[in-house]
């Protein structure tokens, strides 16, 4: 199966708001329309302070008019200055040296977030350190063990407020991608705290609502020992909890900002409800299939099934957990294959691979067979 890659921009909608005029809307909108920023760190180069001795970053100009500036004076925990990150704009790198977490990037800040507040973050896990699929505090906490980051079971999203806020509901829906560009996000009303990541609520347990109290940006600064090996571009803090249509704004001026998309959210997870093993059957499905589906495969119902479907691409593929056999007509895969089950996955489907990276990850334990042949590298 081939496959003809192609440029483009996208020009959709994020959780519900349509993007019109990319270039437009970003010079247009600024987080400081909206009421409350109490911190607006942007990564550019007159916005940040270096150490002299080793050209790091020592400080991350706050531009809410707050000067609630994030620093970091240990020169073994300085990030380091990007010309071009994500979107082609300057980024910082929340880097990880010498195979050591006290080299681990992070810088501190200094305002508590204890009361309703919303958090977003824009990054891009590149893994320099090569620790794959493991626990990655993004946006961590001083104070408490609240973070945005990533969790290694299945290569997840994950939040935590003294409590997860994600669960098997999200993870089998939000496996992350290296060198993907994301935006995490944390609005708490204290009456529930809910969790976004690329626009789309991740959400198991709302009832955490336990605050960071000061965040660190970046892992790993502080009292972590979860370093984030991440390009983070920007942070954006509220003192209050944004409503949808606010928090959906902030959203899509980052998407447009650093090109952020949202495919591989949409699953759908297998549920084996149907009266065939086959993939066309929709009560197959928890969800919809969409154009480009993010397949999970979990449970114990029809754990061998057939791709009946034609020309198939998948944004990936998760297989959560018991022993699973896969047929039927190839398909082509853009992204990851996470094998998080301890069993054995036959995975027997002629498998294209567009350019670029593709992780194939088994838990320990588990085993992945490709029966297919070799995937194939599309041309």
């Amino acid at each position: 199966m081939k496959h003809q890659g192609s440029g483009r921009m996208w020009t959709g909608s994020v959780a519900g708001l349509v993007i019109m005029g990319l270039a437009g809307f970003v010079e247009a909108f600024e987080p400081t329309n909206l009421t409350g920023c109490v911190m607006w760190l942007r990564a550019a180069e007159e916005n940040i302070q270096t150490n002299p001795a080793n050209g790091r970053v020592s400080q991350w100009k706050d531009l809410s008019g707050c000067g609630n500036h994030a620093v970091q004076s240990s020169g073994d925990r300085q990030p380091l200055y990007q010309a071009e990150g994500p979107g082609g704009l300057p980024t910082l790198f929340f880097d990880r040296r010498n195979n050591n977490d006290a080299y681990a990037a992070g810088l501190l800040t200094t305002n508590y977030l204890n009361g309703a507040y919303s958090v977003f973050v824009v990054a891009q896990v590149v893994d320099a350190s090569e620790r794959g699929y493991y626990w990655r505090r993004i946006l961590p906490a001083r104070d408490a063990n609240w973070l945005l980051g990533t969790w290694p079971d299945g290569g997840a999203f994950y939040a935590h407020a003294e409590g997860a806020l994600t669960g098997p509901s999200s993870y089998q829906k939000s496996v992350f991608t290296f060198n993907r560009v994301y935006t995490l996000a944390a609005v708490n009303t204290l009456a529930e705290q809910r969790f976004f990541v690329n626009g789309y609520d991740l959400t198991a347990n709302a009832s955490r609502t336990a605050g960071p109290g000061r965040l660190t940006i970046g892992g790993a600064g502080s009292t972590s020992v979860d370093p984030s090996d991440a390009l983070i571009s920007e942070v954006i803090v509220y003192g209050s909890a944004l409503s949808a249509a606010d928090r959906q704004q902030v959203e899509a001026y980052l998407a447009a900002r650093y090109g952020v998309a949202p495919e591989g959210f949409d699953g759908p997870v297998w549920s084996g409800a149907g009266p065939d093993s086959f993939w066309g059957t929709a009560a197959n499905w928890q969800q919809e299939m969409p154009a480009e589906p993010a397949l999970a495969f979990v449970g114990s119902a029809r754990r061998a099934s057939t791709n009946d479907l034609t020309g198939l691409t998948l944004h990936h593929v998760l297989v959560w957990d018991n022993t699973w056999r896969f047929a039927g007509n190839p398909v082509s895969l853009k992204t990851d294959f996470m094998s998080f089950t301890a069993g054995t996955v036959d995975w027997e489907l002629d498998t294209a691979l567009p350019a670029g990276t593709h992780f194939f990850s088994v838990k320990t334990g588990g085993k992945l067979n490709v029966n297919g042949g070799s995937p194939e590298r599309a041309a």
